[in-house]
């Protein structure tokens, strides 16, 4: 009875702690000023510093700082939140699964793209009404100018999805997992390290650095909503009204998310490219910790399969939550 109410005792004072780093509450209330703030900052940062280290020169090491951050932040949102959590692409395996879950996760909170059920439930929501009404973000649906629908789905939408009735629809499983919880509920705290680490590399540079990096990150996948709705090939069949295309340079910068098409028409696949030309940096991280028997159970489409997207008609394509019924 007294280890019950020990138990109990740790439970409880597990969630208070929990409660008092989760900054949900505080961002509900004051989400427009702090959506403006995520998304401008970095990119004028990115200007301004650009302008900056033109002038004042660049060293090697601030320079792969700058870029190896900025695709450590693409791979935590393509990986993290996108091809795991929202697609359930691979699982992870034993301890060193959880610990790559866990750093996956911490990553994805350093992009500053939202805490991770916020992002999982908003784009479960594009799969299930893509380019049409209901859609959070596309270019195309309710927009009579191309350069106002550009910018709705580039940032646009933030500043008008309704987040709490979002993730309430599209949550679901994401309960159930006290990791990924805790990392919603401790986004900020993940963020604010992310500066405090440049600054202890380089000092202040290092703070203009991050925002830099930030900066990237957050425009080559913001890319993914506007351009690769808009620019490049529709080789696959997709849902009625899909818009999604595959940009080869937006594959490039993100990590291999500018394989649109492909993963729309294909939702369930963690690869998001089919010819070995299209740069997936996402699939081959994937790859690599499989056999390194990280992560297991990768869903992909054979070779069938994909043909058989590439030729026929529209089928059906699996929801943004769920697998095909055997595994390929």
């Amino acid at each position: 009875m007294k280890s019950q109410n020990w138990t109990l005792k740790i439970q409880k004072r597990w969630k208070n702690i929990q409660k008092s780093l989760s900054i949900r509450r505080f961002l509900s209330r004051n989400f427009k000023v702090l959506a403006a703030v995520v998304v401008f900052a970095p990119f004028a940062a990115l200007l301004l510093g650009t302008v900056y280290f033109c002038v004042n020169g660049i060293a090697l090491a601030e320079l792969a700082f700058l870029i190896v951050t900025w695709q450590l932040g693409c791979l935590g949102v393509t990986i993290g939140l996108h091809r795991f959590l929202t697609h359930s692409g691979f699982k992870p395996k034993g301890i060193p699964g959880l610990i790559f879950k866990f750093l996956i996760l911490a990553l994805a909170n350093t992009s500053a793209e939202g805490p991770a059920i916020s992002w999982v439930a908003s784009h479960r929501k594009h799969h299930a009404f893509s380019d049409i009404e209901g859609d959070p973000h596309s270019p195309h649906h309710g927009w009579d100018n191309f350069w106002k629908g550009f910018w709705h789905a580039h940032v646009g939408w933030m500043f008008r999805i309704n987040y709490p009735s979002v993730i309430q629809q599209y949550k679901r499983d994401l309960d159930k997992d006290r990791l990924v919880l805790f990392m919603d509920r401790t986004y900020f705290w993940w963020l604010l390290l992310r500066f405090v680490f440049a600054y202890l590399l380089f000092g202040p540079v290092g703070i203009l650095l991050s925002l830099m990096a930030l900066g990237l990150t957050h425009q080559s996948t913001f890319a993914v909503n506007s351009i690769c709705h808009l620019f490049g090939r529709r080789e696959f069949t997709s849902s009625k009204g899909d818009q999604s295309t595959d940009n080869f340079w937006v594959m490039l910068v993100a990590a291999g998310e500018g394989g649109h098409r492909i993963h729309h028409s294909m939702a369930y696949s963690v690869r998001h490219s089919v010819y070995w030309w299209q740069p997936d940096l996402s699939w081959y991280v994937i790859w690599t910790l499989s056999k390194l028997g990280v992560i297991t159970d990768l869903l992909l489409p054979t070779s069938e399969q994909i043909e058989a997207k590439r030729h026929n008609p529209q089928t059906h394509i699996p929801s943004a939550n769920t697998t095909p019924s055997a595994t390929p």
